[in-house]
């Protein structure tokens, strides 16, 4: 859902929904990639870069490399 509305433009809902998710969802870096999308839409930008940040570093965790 949170994509969804976030395609339509809906960020203040879309980042209600992609919250939901993150807490069902902690470890998923797609989500919070998400979640960094949706914030700079919001311009919300400090909050934006963490999201990417966790993102990558997620990633990285999974495939074994040293966190940036």
């Amino acid at each position: 859902m949170g994509l969804e509305y976030g395609s339509t433009g809906n960020h203040e809902q879309a980042e209600s929904f992609l919250r939901h998710a993150n807490e069902l969802e902690p470890d998923s870096p797609l989500i919070f990639q998400e979640l960094g999308s949706n914030s700079f839409h919001l311009k919300k930008y400090p909050a934006a870069l963490n999201y990417f940040f966790k993102a990558v570093e997620l990633v990285q965790l999974n495939e074994g490399t040293r966190p940036i």
